[in-house]
């Protein structure tokens, strides 16, 4: 691991708890998803002291930063690194890409 010390008035401190754990997700929005959010992409970095599951992760996070995302997710579609899941158990890591799609028609 690589901690950022720096050194202040003779002592040393840290910039980042040394016994904690953080993990970065990029959320990927498209179509009405990221009308609505408003973005299409929103890096998260989360103190994962515990693992952080996929449901989790759109419960405290996206949805507390998107409310209006609420009553389209039912009906999107989760993908995990560039691959659809249904497992919205599956456990995050660090560096993770999630995205959510929703229904897209078209003519």
């Amino acid at each position: 691991r690589r901690w950022r010390v720096r050194t202040w008035r003779g002592g040393v401190m840290s910039d980042t708890d040394r016994s904690g754990k953080r993990i970065r997700v990029v959320l990927l929005l498209f179509a009405r998803s990221a009308d609505l959010a408003g973005t299409r992409r929103k890096e998260y970095l989360i103190d994962a002291q515990e693992q952080v599951r996929l449901t989790d992760f759109v419960e405290k996070f996206v949805l507390s930063d998107f409310e209006p995302l609420r009553p389209l997710l039912p009906a999107c579609s989760v993908a995990l690194n560039q691959e659809y899941t249904g497992d919205l158990n599956t456990v995050l890591s660090d560096n993770d890409e999630v995205a959510l799609i929703p229904p897209i028609s078209g003519g």
